[in-house]
């Protein structure tokens, strides 16, 4: 027995220099295929907005090393992991033994060549334990979308190929030699059974071993040299860079187009980017996500449209669309030959208008891809370049332009209310102390907002907090100019209600409506805003913390349960700032729905859908109401004006009436407070 551990390294290969010409050859494939996708992303546009707070490299390191995105009921992080720590470290060993074979020798004698032993072993068996829980997840796989699942197996299987070679390389080698240092391989060692088992004439040995060698060196360099040009494969070079790009906040903020500049400039027709109509109108950003898409499908787990039957998926969005860039990249300027000849005709227009700009695609998509902005850009294209876009939702634009109200309602209900009311409509004192109170559109009929907003006033009062309604303010923020690509509209009405704001002298807003809120929070101060933006369950919380408000609460226990509108948990992360006001009301019962937060299924009403009936199945808000009904709360509470209506609808539509009371978070709070009066009288 050597004293020292040790073996060679090209044992049995009689010319290594043929080895390291096929390296070469790899690497000069993956490097012209990481090369080719670099041009790619640098034919991008420019981006027009720098997000305020990006996720950074340092919480990319601890993504890319926890996989935290995929954690929860998600299987995948964990085989996941297995393979892409077994894969790195069985490519430093590769390295570490190149290393050794030509400039130190010692790094592969004594205890270094025993961990690194061990290590590969390990790194190898780690690899085969992950494809075999892949594969087996993509068996239960029920996507109808059979491509990926194909592509998904063949990338697993090649790397389950390279690392069952690899042992069968050492199994042979320990058989042949008799290795004394086996204990430190155990699954190479494992391996050399199977050649003890096997009749095999001692002249044979060294040939099997040489044919196996070549065959696991040529199937992980021809990994190598796939990884840039794979869908399944290259997200390992571009998703860690996208995702440290990846905005916090604002959450999915699209790029803003200067009017004013334009019309100054008076450009030729075709010139100025007002969307992404064509692949060069993409941007470097937005291209990078395309290649750092994993394509795993993730993203249709909680999308409304794809849920509900429609024929948007958000896998195949991004597919088509990075499909078109790449081929108009290989093709030159133009579109094509026979292919899609603009952005929109590649993702096809029902997909694009299904869409509710939700941001459950993005809020489960492990590479931070940013489906939103990218939806509201193709849109833009299509509206202002070519005024296309589905009949409900161009009158609910006209309506908008003509009247301030996409419902297209004139100012007397909102005025009545407000005389109703009795609210001031010049600050009370000191218009810096003053809260503007924000409305929102009124529309015809509605019973709901106007109760809502009164509980609102109510509540101010008892706080006695000052408050007003701008003189000639218009009801509407302008998002459905926004979301439905009006972006010209849209920048009009929001100049005109920032003009009157500061007018007014105010330096705060409080909005309730979720929407108002994260478009007055996030895209008005991009347009040269400068009051501060409160949400009612942020302005209420210190008031319910100080017990201020609800006094005994309900005499009898009340089960509620609330519903997360996307606008909030998701474009502003605020969960739990009205879960903690209904919670700490005495008497209700907080019952948490089965999605819930972050993670809340949409009610159907986002992207414009309100305004569009373009549902071909089941509504998405029947399916989140079927889900709220299983665990029977007395009172489902929402915070946004879009969700009652789209649930109320819902349960007039139920074949058996329900007792479910739907209501405002604001109502119950307001029915609290009454109810603690009572009780005190």
């Amino acid at each position: 027995m050597p004293d020292t551990p040790t073996r060679e390294i090209f044992w049995q290969i009689s010319h290594p220099w043929v080895f390291y010409a096929v390296c070469l050859a790899a690497l000069a494939v993956f490097l012209l295929g990481v090369l080719r996708s670099i041009r790619f992303i640098r034919q991008g546009a420019a981006s027009s907005i720098r997000p305020i707070r990006v996720l950074g490299v340092r919480a990319t390191v601890r993504e890319v090393l926890s996989h935290a995105s995929l954690a929860g009921e998600d299987k995948a992080r964990w085989w996941h992991l297995l393979v892409s720590y077994g894969f790195v470290l069985l490519f430093l060993v590769t390295c570490y033994l190149m290393l050794a074979h030509y400039w130190v020798e010692g790094l592969f004698t004594g205890v270094p060549y025993l961990f690194v032993t061990l290590a590969a072993d390990l790194a190898g068996a780690g690899v085969v334990l992950g494809v075999v829980f892949a594969l087996i997840t993509v068996r239960k796989d029920t996507s109808p979308v059979r491509d990926r699942s194909r592509a998904k197996r063949t990338a697993l299987c090649l790397l389950g190929a390279v690392c069952i070679t690899g042992f069968l390389v050492e199994g042979a080698r320990i058989h042949i030699q008799g290795d004394p240092w086996r204990i430190w391989s155990p699954v190479g060692t494992a391996s050399s059974w199977l050649f003890a088992a096997i009749p095999l004439a001692e002249s044979k040995g060294p040939a099997l071993y040489k044919a196996l060698w070549w065959l696991h060196a040529v199937l992980a360099l021809g990994l190598i040299a796939w990884i840039p040009v794979s869908a399944r494969m290259r997200h390992m070079l571009f998703l860690p860079f996208h995702r440290a790009a990846t905005p916090l906040e604002p959450r999915s903020p699209a790029p803003l187009v200067d009017f004013g500049s334009l019309r100054a400039s008076r450009p030729s027709p075709g010139s100025v980017r007002l969307g992404i109509e064509t692949a060069s109108d993409l941007t470097r950003k937005q291209r990078l996500g395309l290649l750092a898409c994993m394509d795993c499908g993730r993203c249709e787990r909680l999308c409304p449209a794809f849920q509900s039957g429609q024929t948007l998926t958000p896998r195949k969005y991004l597919q088509d669309l990075r499909a078109y860039a790449l081929d108009s990249g290989r093709e030159g300027e133009g579109p094509p030959g026979g292919g899609p000849s603009s952005a929109c005709e590649s993702v096809t227009p029902s997909s694009l208008w299904a869409c509710r700009l939700c941001r459950a695609c993005e809020e489960l998509c492990p590479a931070g891809i940013e489906h939103v902005p990218q939806m509201i850009e193709i849109r833009r294209a299509e509206v202002l370049g070519h005024g296309r876009l589905p009949g409900e939702g161009a009158a609910a634009l006209r309506n908008l332009a003509r009247t301030g109200n996409p419902y297209g309602a004139g100012p007397s209900e909102r005025e009545a209310w407000i005389l109703e009311r009795r609210i001031p409509r010049e600050p009370p004192g000191d218009p810096e102390k003053a809260l503007v109170l924000w409305t929102g559109c009124f529309q015809p009929g509605d019973e709901q907002k106007p109760r809502v907003l009164s509980c609102l006033v109510e509540l101010l009062r008892i706080l006695e907090v000052p408050f007003f309604i701008p003189q000639g303010s218009t009801a509407c923020c302008g998002d459905p100019a926004r979301i439905l690509g009006e972006e010209d509209l849209f920048q009009a009405l929001a100049g005109e209600q920032i003009r009157r704001f500061e007018a007014s002298g105010a330096r705060e807003v409080l909005v309730h409506c979720p929407h108002g809120y994260t478009v007055l929070k996030d895209v008005y101060p991009l347009l040269g805003a400068r009051f501060s933006v409160l949400h009612t369950s942020e302005f209420f919380s210190d008031p319910i913390r100080a017990k201020k408000l609800h006094g005994r609460g309900f005499p009898c226990t009340l089960s509620v349960m609330y519903h997360d509108p996307c606008f909030l948990s998701r474009y502003r992360e605020m969960a739990e700032a009205p879960r903690g006001i209904l919670r700490s009301i005495p008497g209700v019962e907080l019952v948490e729905p089965s999605r819930s937060g972050r993670q809340s299924y949409c009610c159907g009403a986002g992207g414009g859908h309100f305004f569009m009936d373009l549902d071909l199945e089941e509504r998405p808000s029947s399916q989140r109401l079927g889900e709220i009904l299983e665990q029977a709360p007395q009172v489902l509470a929402v915070s946004c004006g879009f969700c009652f209506s789209m649930f109320d609808d819902a349960a007039r539509r139920l074949a058996a009436p329900s007792s479910l009371r739907i209501a405002d978070w604001l109502e119950v709070l307001r029915e609290a407070q009454q109810a603690g009066e009572a009780g005190g009288r």
